[in-house]
This record gives structure tokens, sequence and C-alpha cells, in this order.
């Protein structure tokens, strides 16, 4: 049985299968594509800064020179940054973390915030939604030797962990952008959503790193 994730549907330990995961309890079967666990339920709408016919491009690219050359090369300077920049993780100096802490990184992007946390800490997970984006981390996280980062590929409103098993949840950047993440609920459900289940994957004692987005 993998003690990591939960089934979407009934919460029940997720046993591992070739084609990925399996729910022992209800059957329910979640596939890993590239090595990355796929948990898109209700799935959710490519959103990414470039668009989704030039990703194949980028990957291979990052697969066969680098994940830093396909950065220089395929990626505007604007969105360079947010790849690169390891300060934008700073406010960690400040939150309760350390060599024991877990941390979720809903909607990791890039990966940039997640492997600046994986340098301070036991275990990372970068979720993100977008597969395309969340193969881009893993290569970057193999090619880095990145061994206490792990991708996952989900949506925010419903998230396959179990109760507790985080020091520290992060919504940077995210929780406005989450209102049609699933369109069966309101913009304002969607993110109190995302919020109750941030609440429930967090440890007593957890902390939540929110960072929204505004005019300024």
């Amino acid at each position: 049985m993998n003690h990591e994730f939960v089934c979407l549907e009934c919460k029940h330990a997720l046993d591992t299968a070739p084609q990925g995961y399996i729910c022992p309890q209800c059957g329910t079967v979640f596939p890993a594509r590239s090595g990355i666990p796929v948990f898109l339920k209700p799935r959710v709408d490519y959103w990414c800064e470039i668009p989704r016919e030039d990703m194949p491009a980028v990957l291979e690219h990052a697969r066969e020179q680098g994940w830093q050359s396909a950065v220089r090369e395929k990626v505007k300077p604007e969105v360079q940054g947010v790849i690169l920049d390891k300060n934008r993780a700073d406010w960690k100096y400040v939150v309760a973390l350390n060599a024991d802490s877990t941390v979720l990184d809903i909607g990791s992007g890039w990966g940039g915030l997640a492997f600046s946390l994986a340098s301070s800490v036991r275990r990372v997970y970068a979720y993100e939604p977008v597969e395309e984006r969340a193969c881009f981390v893993a290569i970057r996280a193999a090619q880095d030797r990145v061994d206490n980062l792990k991708v996952v590929c989900g949506n925010a409103v419903r998230l396959p962990f179990a109760d507790a098993f985080f020091d520290c949840v992060v919504l940077n950047g995210v929780l406005e952008w989450v209102g049609g993440a699933d369109t069966c609920y309101s913009p304002d459900e969607n993110q109190k959503r995302v919020l109750r289940e941030a609440l429930r994957v967090l440890k007593p004692g957890g902390q939540l790193y929110l960072a929204i987005e505004n005019r300024f």
C-alpha cells in the first residue's frame, strides 16, 4: 500500500500498480505519465505562459540540451525570472520550516518555489495542474539530482493526500486563479474548497503560506 496518496473518491490509501495507482476500496485507477502521478479529476483547462503547441519543443530541448538551455532559448525573459529567481522563496526564512518539514506547493508552475524549498526541508511535493509544466519540473529535478522533490499533477480543489500529511502548504499566486477549477461550483465556492483542502492536509499546528496578486 502506498501511504503518500489517497483516492479522490473514497479517501482510501492507494496501492501502486503498473499503470500508476489503484484504490483497493473502490477500484478507481489514477495513471502515471512520464513517471508523474496524475490526479486530474476534474480536469483543468490548459493555462501556461507558453502556448500548448510550443511546449513539446520546450520539453524536448530540456531533455536533450538541459533545462537551463531550454529556459534561455525557449522562454520569454519575463518568464525566465519566475523560473530562476530563488529570492521568490525568501519567505521560507520567516516561517517555521526545518530539515524535517514536508511541504506541499500547490500550483507550483515551473517549480521556482519548490526547488528553493527543497534545499531547506525534508520533502517537497510540487503539485501542478498543467501536465506540460509538471513534466518540465520533473526534468529539472532529475537533471539537478533533487531527490527530495516529488512532482504530482492534479487539481487544487481535490488533493490526493491523507489528512494531516504536511507541515506547510503553499498557495503562492494561486487562490485568485482557482475560481474556474471546477465548473460545477461558483468561483468563490472553488476558492473555499481549495482552502478547506489545504486545512485538511495540514498537520495540527501546520502553516499555510498564502500570497495573492493584487493591483500593486
